[in-house]
């Protein structure tokens, strides 16, 4: 089942939105360390994550106030954002260990495996006041709203502070997101995705 997502942008403002595009495998990268540091820095030699993406605990030893409740039901709220350090190394952003126990063994990060975007030519989205209705705005690689970085398995909404200039404020539209390739077209989210476009309060120049 694809997931519902829910954005906000605002009218006047630039926005780039990073959609980091997840398999459903749950993946794990086995712990060696864990640093009582601000942010908590966790050794996982090999973990194979990029930048940016959302990473749980289980079942570390020592350190235990950030593993899941269950290991094997890992709830939403126990995913992290994490920062790319090295091959090795992540930091859990915001989080401060250095007031928990001492890790002592054990432990895996817990992730959704990263989605192969590489062999992806192009994307597209389009915005709607309701499923199947008339197109407001159209976003897109070809026109720069859009970008596919491979790397970090993510895909970029860029809009600059015109982008909006057409799509009325105070309201929420629909949305889905499409990843074109030379033999397919994927949707990477539902149909009744949800984009909120805020009003712009600030007109002076």
């Amino acid at each position: 089942m694809l997931q519902k997502l829910k954005l906000a942008v605002r009218k006047g403002a630039s926005a780039n939105i990073p959609l980091r595009i997840e398999t459903g495998t749950l993946s794990f990268a086995a712990i060696s360390a864990m640093a009582k540091s601000a942010p908590l820095r966790v050794t996982a030699p090999g973990h194979n994550l990029p930048d940016g993406w959302y990473v749980a605990i289980v079942d570390a030893k020592g350190t235990t106030e950030l593993n899941a409740a269950d290991s094997n039901s890992i709830r939403d709220s126990e995913f992290h954002r994490v920062t790319w350090i090295d091959a090795d190394t992540v930091d859990f952003d915001g989080i401060s260990a250095a007031n928990f126990r001492t890790y002592t063994s054990g432990g895996y990060l817990a992730f959704y495996a990263p989605m192969s975007l590489a062999s992806y030519t192009s994307a597209r989205m389009d915005i709607k006041t309701r499923v199947g209705g008339e197109v407001i705005l159209a976003l897109n690689t070809t026109g720069g709203t859009l970008e596919i970085d491979a790397a970090t398995s993510t895909v970029w909404i860029r809009l600059d502070d015109t982008s909006l200039d057409s799509v009325a404020a105070r309201r929420d539209y629909v949305f889905d997101l499409e990843l074109v390739s030379a033999s397919a077209v994927d949707a990477i989210c539902s149909a009744d995705s949800v984009l909120e476009v805020l009003p712009e309060v600030t007109t002076s120049v």
